[in-house]
């Protein structure tokens, strides 16, 4: 709420009660991350928040969501949870992106038992565990925090 405004009691959770009667929902700004996720709210993109509310409308059905032709709808070029606003990526912004999956894949390489004198942290080069579906250091993939 602004400062100066005085505080309204609050008639469920994420909603206030106006002088006149009416309810207001809180500012989703003003809120903290733990408020958001009491709510029910777990982090997300804009993007799949947009997804999410076009198959809420849709009943769950992607098929539908697929086949909307709501066009005058704000959500409807998001639909597919792709911004069809952006470019592209670039050749040179691709390969940047596999030289850095390269450079984390040598650093996962290392064997976690080499003797180097440094913790993990730094022996990984700040990197404390592998990322999804890149090889860990025994050589198995890690796929969603599980060992492939």
């Amino acid at each position: 709420m602004n400062a100066g405004t005085q505080s309204n009691p609050i008639t469920r959770p994420g909603v206030e009660m106006l002088p006149s009667g009416d309810e207001r929902g809180l500012d989703p700004r003003d809120l903290t991350t733990n408020a958001l996720v009491a709510l029910g709210h777990e982090p997300m993109s804009p993007l799949k928040a947009l997804r999410l509310r076009c198959l809420d409308c849709c009943v769950g059905s992607a098929n539908e969501v697929r086949m909307c032709v709501s066009v005058k709808c704000p959500a409807w070029p998001f639909r597919m949870g792709m911004n069809p606003w952006r470019a592209p990526a670039s050749e040179a912004q691709k390969e940047a992106s596999r030289a850095n999956i390269a450079r984390l894949h040598k650093i996962d390489a290392t064997p976690a038992d080499a003797p180097s004198g440094r913790g993990e942290f730094e022996r990984n080069g700040g990197a404390g565990t592998s990322l999804p579906g890149c090889a860990s250091p025994g050589g198995s993939a890690i796929v969603s925090g599980r060992a492939a």
